[in-house]
């Protein structure tokens, strides 16, 4: 068996198509928070859309929604920061994979945010210009630094979470738990994951467990290479296309690549035939909750997954194409299958007849209107002028 490691970038993924590349500055610590009890439990629902997770808090007697990010540090709107004006204390320079920057953040400790009844007190935040953090409805992040000194629980079937400073109240056996790693400066988890080959080589390799990234599985480049050499690959399907957007924009055309891992087992959870995705970085991404409860106890570093009996939820999340956005009007960015009636370039007017007009970000990560249809009627203008309609079918994989 091998064993990997990553190194760390963060990527925080704008909806299940759109990511922006974030590389905080390694000199500043982001465990920095209190907690206005030393005994606490505190059970809230969550909204899960596209798949994220957006929990309500408080801030100043004000409600908010933030999305849950377990690979991000805690962050807020430009909006909320304005409102709050609060006093920075360090800027730090976002650099892409490459170590080129192309930004900066300021970080400043947000005084006061309630989850419920529980109020967290003085915790390390970041402001940066961030288009999901633009859209109405979206008022911060909460990253795993503001849960440093807790245990959370992400309960999909019931649609709750669960934060306590006692991992013991939710009675989890020894052998449910495993450790996990994490970056010197920030909580995000590192877990290990076993992969099984057709021919039934295995290895273990570490990835970043983040809630904000709406897959199940995204491979590096320098996973990829290792995992096709020992067979752990397969069925791969390679195109070329665009789907991610960047601080400088939409990124040009490059290959994109899916493949199917045959088995794919974290602790107790256990899957067969995974499809995963080439990115930036290897990520663990928000799908897995689907599949059982998530317990992360931040304090002891320990991460227990209950697989469930059946799946929480059946749905078919997969479309065969990809869309990217282009002043204001939707296109297809990438094309996953042959002999669609379909091709990069097509602009996409209207989706079961909804029209696709002055489309942004915030209606691609809001609006759900097709999430649970298997059937797909796209309304497009091709390259050529011509109008035709085509049918798609999601599926399920």
């Amino acid at each position: 068996m091998i064993f990997l490691k990553i190194r760390y970038f963060k990527t925080l993924f704008l909806v299940y198509f759109l990511l922006i590349n974030l590389a905080f500055a390694q000199d500043i610590s982001f465990n920095h928070v209190e907690v206005s009890k030393n005994e606490y439990f505190q059970e809230i629902p969550f909204k899960f859309i596209k798949n994220k997770i957006y929990v309500a808090v408080n801030i100043d007697n004000s409600e908010y929604q933030f999305l849950l990010d377990t690979g991000s540090p805690t962050m807020i709107s430009k909006d909320l920061f304005n409102k709050l004006n609060p006093k920075i204390i360090a800027y730090t320079d976002i650099t892409d994979v490459n170590k080129n920057k192309i930004d900066s953040a300021c970080h400043f400790n947000l005084s006061q945010l309630k989850i419920g009844e529980t109020e967290f007190r003085n915790i390390r935040c970041s402001y940066v210009q961030n288009p999901i953090l633009d859209c109405k409805g979206i008022d911060g992040v909460l990253g795993s630094n503001l849960f440093c000194n807790s245990a959370l629980q992400i309960c999909f079937s019931r649609r709750m979470i669960m934060i306590t400073n006692d991992s013991d109240k939710f009675k989890l056996k020894g052998k449910d738990k495993y450790y996990f790693k994490t970056p010197n400066n920030r909580s995000t988890p590192i877990i290990n994951v076993k992969l099984r080959g057709i021919k039934g080589k295995s290895l273990f390799a570490d990835f970043v467990f983040d809630t904000g990234y709406p897959f199940l599985i995204s491979l590096s480049d320098e996973y990829s290479e290792v995992f096709k050499a020992k067979n752990i690959l397969m069925d791969e399907m390679k195109v070329k296309g665009s789907s991610r957007y960047g601080f400088a924009g939409l990124e040009e055309e490059s290959i994109q690549i899916k493949w199917t891992i045959p088995n794919f087992r974290i602790n107790k959870l256990e899957l067969d035939n995974v499809q995963v995705r080439s990115g930036k970085i290897s990520i663990i991404g928000c799908q897995l909750i689907k599949y059982g409860d998530i317990t992360i106890d931040y304090k002891n570093k320990n991460i227990a997954i209950l697989p469930y009996n059946e799946i929480a939820i059946k749905q078919y999340d997969n479309l065969p194409v990809d869309f990217v956005i282009r002043d204001s009007k939707l296109f297809i960015g990438t094309v996953w299958k042959k002999d669609l009636g379909v091709s990069v370039g097509d602009q996409v007017l209207s989706i079961n007849k909804n029209l696709c007009t002055n489309v942004n970000y915030c209606d691609l990560l809001f609006n759900t209107s097709i999430d649970n249809e298997k059937d797909i009627y796209l309304e497009l203008k091709k390259v050529n002028g011509e109008i035709v309609t085509v049918e798609l079918e999601k599926f399920n994989k």
